[in-house]
């Protein structure tokens, strides 16, 4: 997935990761105030908007490369598969 993923997807996916650690690495749970708080439910925000963003990439990228039936190749039974269905009974 590495390669598929560009430099400027994985620039601001680690910047909004590191602001949120810097957020998280300041504040003080026994001493956390209503500033303190909304600065983190603000970071949190920004990563799970650049997640959001990068995932909903990542799925139109795997929606292009399906097959023309708009399934992966690799799901479910092909025509060449010998499947036989029928009930078993133990003896």
């Amino acid at each position: 997935m590495g390669e598929k993923v560009s430099d400027t997807d994985k620039a601001d996916i680690q910047s909004e990761m590191e602001k949120l650690r810097s957020v998280n690495a300041s504040m003080h749970n026994d001493t956390m105030n209503e500033s303190d708080i909304e600065t983190l439910k603000n970071a949190i925000e920004a990563y799970t908007k650049a997640m959001n963003e990068f995932s909903a990439k990542l799925y139109q990228a795997g929606a292009a490369g399906q097959g023309a039936e708009g399934e992966p190749s690799d799901y479910g039974p092909r025509p060449e598969d010998d499947i036989v269905d029928g009930d078993y009974t133990e003896n």
